[in-house]
């Protein structure tokens, strides 16, 4: 049971979502797909994580976060909305609190991911992948998503968790 003074919003999402990933991944919120205003350029990506490892094929997952039913299916009617997500990644995910979607309303082409209580709220937040999301081979990025990555502030999932920085702050050097 969710505490009463905690609430699932998209700003929250995006602040956890990334602990999915590997540390050293680049996460980067409100990502444009394109860098003008013409032919959907405007449209971003809730939140583009790619791992920053060659070795994992530098794979790279889009996640568009849902938190009222009606934002989701006025979105699903528009699946041209999500074109370009799907294209600069390798996996596309549905995030909403529980129990906010059924399985069978999420398209073919995406997952669902669902917060997991009570591990949401600590460090290294815990999602339940209600629908598995299809992995795809990823285009290369165009070069407007180019652009538009490189005007960005990305947040980048530190390789040392967040105690073991503080600890090792309040440590004396001597």
């Amino acid at each position: 049971m969710m505490p009463t003074n905690r609430k699932y919003t998209a700003e929250v999402f995006k602040q956890k979502l990334p602990r999915r990933h590997s540390r050293g991944c680049i996460a980067i919120p409100e990502l444009r797909v394109g860098c003008g205003y013409a032919g959907g350029a405007e449209r971003s990506i809730d939140l583009w994580v790619i791992e920053a490892n060659a070795t994992k094929g530098c794979t790279a997952t889009s996640y568009e976060i849902k938190v009222s039913r009606s934002d989701f299916l006025k979105n699903v009617q528009q699946p041209l909305k999500q074109r370009g997500a799907r294209l600069f990644s390798d996996q596309f995910f549905f995030v909403t609190p529980p129990g906010l979607l059924k399985p069978e309303e999420i398209p073919d082409w995406a997952g669902l991911l669902e917060p997991q209580e009570p591990h949401f709220w600590g460090n290294w937040p815990t999602f339940k992948t209600v629908v598995p999301a299809p992995i795809r081979s990823k285009d290369g990025p165009s070069w407007p998503l180019v652009v538009s990555l490189l005007r960005r502030q990305p947040i980048i999932v530190p390789d040392v968790p967040e105690y073991e920085v503080e600890e090792a702050s309040n440590t004396d050097a001597f």
